[in-house]
Protein backbone atom coordinates (compact mmCIF):
# COMPACT_ATOMS: atom_id res chain seq x y z
CA UNK A 1 0.00 0.00 0.00
CA UNK A 2 1.40 3.51 -1.38
CA UNK A 3 1.12 6.23 1.87
CA UNK A 4 -0.64 9.66 0.16
CA UNK A 5 -3.41 9.81 -2.49
CA UNK A 6 -3.32 8.73 -6.07
CA UNK A 7 -3.76 11.57 -8.45
CA UNK A 8 -6.25 10.99 -11.06
CA UNK A 9 -4.30 13.18 -13.84
CA UNK A 10 -1.25 15.33 -14.81
CA UNK A 11 -2.67 18.54 -14.57
CA UNK A 12 0.03 21.08 -12.66
CA UNK A 13 2.79 18.24 -12.77
CA UNK A 14 3.52 17.90 -16.17
CA UNK A 15 3.58 15.51 -19.22
CA UNK A 16 4.80 12.38 -20.72
CA UNK A 17 6.81 12.03 -23.98
CA UNK A 18 5.82 10.21 -26.83
CA UNK A 19 8.91 7.98 -28.60
CA UNK A 20 8.92 7.50 -32.07
CA UNK A 21 8.86 3.52 -31.40
CA UNK A 22 7.65 1.89 -28.35
CA UNK A 23 5.52 3.50 -25.88
CA UNK A 24 5.96 5.22 -22.54
CA UNK A 25 3.01 5.49 -19.88
CA UNK A 26 2.35 7.49 -16.59
CA UNK A 27 1.03 4.05 -14.18
CA UNK A 28 0.84 6.29 -11.09
CA UNK A 29 0.98 9.56 -9.30
CA UNK A 30 1.01 9.59 -6.22
CA UNK A 31 1.04 12.55 -3.37
CA UNK A 32 1.72 13.48 0.28
CA UNK A 33 2.10 16.85 1.56
CA UNK A 34 4.48 18.63 -0.91
CA UNK A 35 5.73 15.44 -1.87
CA UNK A 36 5.32 13.25 -5.15
CA UNK A 37 5.97 10.20 -6.93
CA UNK A 38 5.87 9.58 -10.73
CA UNK A 39 5.74 6.00 -12.10
CA UNK A 40 6.46 5.47 -15.96
CA UNK A 41 6.65 2.38 -17.69
CA UNK A 42 8.54 1.84 -20.44
CA UNK A 43 7.49 -0.84 -23.41
CA UNK A 44 10.25 -1.22 -26.02
CA UNK A 45 10.82 2.51 -25.71
CA UNK A 46 13.55 3.42 -28.59
CA UNK A 47 16.33 5.10 -28.09
CA UNK A 48 18.53 6.29 -30.77
CA UNK A 49 22.26 6.13 -30.46
CA UNK A 50 24.74 7.92 -32.65
CA UNK A 51 28.14 6.06 -32.84
CA UNK A 52 31.44 8.60 -32.35
CA UNK A 53 33.87 5.51 -33.29
CA UNK A 54 36.76 5.74 -30.56
CA UNK A 55 34.74 7.87 -28.13
CA UNK A 56 31.58 4.81 -27.84
CA UNK A 57 28.58 5.88 -28.04
CA UNK A 58 25.22 8.15 -26.78
CA UNK A 59 21.58 8.21 -26.61
CA UNK A 60 18.88 10.34 -24.86
CA UNK A 61 15.21 9.45 -24.82
CA UNK A 62 13.00 12.17 -23.03
CA UNK A 63 11.08 10.76 -20.71
CA UNK A 64 8.53 13.65 -18.98
CA UNK A 65 8.70 17.79 -18.93
CA UNK A 66 7.52 18.86 -15.97
CA UNK A 67 5.11 22.10 -15.65
CA UNK A 68 7.17 24.92 -15.64
CA UNK A 69 8.50 25.74 -11.62
CA UNK A 70 11.91 24.95 -10.08
CA UNK A 71 11.99 21.42 -8.76
CA UNK A 72 13.80 19.48 -6.02
CA UNK A 73 14.81 15.71 -6.67
CA UNK A 74 15.00 13.13 -3.65
CA UNK A 75 15.46 9.98 -5.45
CA UNK A 76 14.38 6.92 -8.00
CA UNK A 77 14.08 3.39 -8.55
CA UNK A 78 14.89 2.08 -12.05
CA UNK A 79 13.78 -1.85 -13.26
CA UNK A 80 15.04 -2.68 -16.24
CA UNK A 81 13.66 -5.90 -17.47
CA UNK A 82 14.36 -6.70 -21.00
CA UNK A 83 16.35 -4.67 -24.17
CA UNK A 84 16.35 -5.22 -27.57
CA UNK A 85 18.53 -3.47 -30.17
CA UNK A 86 18.54 -2.99 -34.35
CA UNK A 87 21.43 -5.45 -34.03
CA UNK A 88 24.11 -4.27 -36.36
CA UNK A 89 24.91 -0.70 -35.02
CA UNK A 90 24.11 -1.66 -31.62
CA UNK A 91 25.05 -5.32 -31.58
CA UNK A 92 23.89 -8.39 -29.16
CA UNK A 93 26.73 -7.93 -27.03
CA UNK A 94 26.63 -3.89 -26.56
CA UNK A 95 28.36 -2.99 -22.56
CA UNK A 96 26.69 -0.15 -21.90
CA UNK A 97 25.29 2.29 -19.20
CA UNK A 98 22.04 3.80 -18.72
CA UNK A 99 20.72 6.47 -16.09
CA UNK A 100 18.35 8.95 -15.62
CA UNK A 101 19.06 12.85 -15.68
CA UNK A 102 18.20 16.23 -15.87
CA UNK A 103 19.64 16.78 -19.02
CA UNK A 104 20.20 14.86 -22.65
CA UNK A 105 23.74 13.26 -22.86
CA UNK A 106 25.51 15.17 -26.18
CA UNK A 107 28.49 12.98 -26.43
CA UNK A 108 29.93 9.55 -26.21
CA UNK A 109 32.22 8.96 -23.07
CA UNK A 110 33.05 5.19 -24.10
CA UNK A 111 30.05 3.15 -21.54
CA UNK A 112 30.18 6.20 -18.64
CA UNK A 113 27.50 8.33 -17.91
CA UNK A 114 30.00 10.13 -14.93
CA UNK A 115 29.20 13.80 -15.81
CA UNK A 116 26.93 14.57 -13.35
CA UNK A 117 23.76 15.67 -15.58
CA UNK A 118 23.38 12.61 -17.09
CA UNK A 119 22.44 10.41 -14.19
CA UNK A 120 22.02 12.94 -11.67
CA UNK A 121 18.00 11.59 -10.91
CA UNK A 122 18.82 7.93 -11.42
CA UNK A 123 22.30 6.31 -11.32
CA UNK A 124 24.22 4.83 -13.97
CA UNK A 125 23.25 0.95 -14.31
CA UNK A 126 26.21 -1.36 -16.04
CA UNK A 127 24.69 -3.40 -18.57
CA UNK A 128 25.86 -5.52 -21.28
CA UNK A 129 23.40 -7.11 -24.00
CA UNK A 130 22.55 -10.74 -24.50
CA UNK A 131 19.73 -11.90 -26.56
CA UNK A 132 17.17 -9.89 -24.71
CA UNK A 133 17.76 -11.26 -21.19
CA UNK A 134 19.61 -8.61 -19.67
CA UNK A 135 18.29 -6.93 -16.77
CA UNK A 136 19.18 -3.97 -14.12
CA UNK A 137 17.71 -2.28 -11.46
CA UNK A 138 19.22 0.96 -8.72
CA UNK A 139 17.69 2.81 -6.57
CA UNK A 140 19.23 6.34 -5.92
CA UNK A 141 18.97 9.41 -3.39
CA UNK A 142 19.40 12.19 -5.88
CA UNK A 143 20.06 15.83 -4.00
CA UNK A 144 19.31 17.59 -7.31
CA UNK A 145 17.35 21.02 -7.75
CA UNK A 146 16.51 22.65 -10.77
CA UNK A 147 15.25 26.14 -11.81
CA UNK A 148 12.60 25.40 -14.13
CA UNK A 149 10.86 28.71 -13.82
CA UNK A 150 12.70 30.33 -17.15
CA UNK A 151 12.66 26.34 -19.03
CA UNK A 152 10.63 23.31 -17.85
CA UNK A 153 12.52 20.39 -16.03
CA UNK A 154 12.56 17.46 -17.69
CA UNK A 155 13.34 13.43 -17.21
CA UNK A 156 15.81 11.51 -19.71
CA UNK A 157 16.60 8.35 -20.29
CA UNK A 158 20.88 8.41 -21.51
CA UNK A 159 22.76 5.36 -22.22
CA UNK A 160 26.84 5.30 -22.74
CA UNK A 161 27.81 2.35 -25.26
CA UNK A 162 31.20 1.05 -25.39
CA UNK A 163 33.53 2.02 -27.83
CA UNK A 164 34.90 -1.81 -28.27
CA UNK A 165 31.23 -2.77 -28.76
CA UNK A 166 29.12 -0.37 -30.81
CA UNK A 167 29.30 -0.39 -34.45
CA UNK A 168 27.30 2.50 -36.03
CA UNK A 169 24.41 4.41 -35.72
CA UNK A 170 21.37 2.45 -34.55
CA UNK A 171 18.86 1.74 -31.65
CA UNK A 172 17.72 0.33 -28.32
CA UNK A 173 14.26 -0.59 -27.39
CA UNK A 174 13.95 -0.23 -23.42
CA UNK A 175 11.25 -1.68 -21.52
CA UNK A 176 11.35 -1.69 -17.78
CA UNK A 177 9.54 0.93 -14.86
CA UNK A 178 11.16 4.18 -13.24
CA UNK A 179 9.91 5.80 -10.32
CA UNK A 180 11.13 9.22 -9.15
CA UNK A 181 10.44 11.22 -6.05
CA UNK A 182 10.19 15.04 -5.93
CA UNK A 183 8.84 18.32 -4.73
CA UNK A 184 7.69 21.59 -6.59
CA UNK A 185 9.21 24.74 -5.10
CA UNK A 186 7.27 27.02 -6.98
CA UNK A 187 7.47 29.65 -9.50
CA UNK A 188 8.21 33.65 -9.60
Amino acid sequence: MLPGRTIPGLDGIGSVSEPANGKIEVTGVYKEGPYYRLDLKLSKARVPVTDATTSGSHGTLKLFTFDQQAISFLGSRQDYTAYASDGTGVPNDTAFEIGVGSAAISSAADGTLGNGVNEDIGQAVSQTLSSGTTTGSAVTASTTAINGTATAASLNLNVSGSAATVDGNGWLAVTGTISVNFTFMGDD
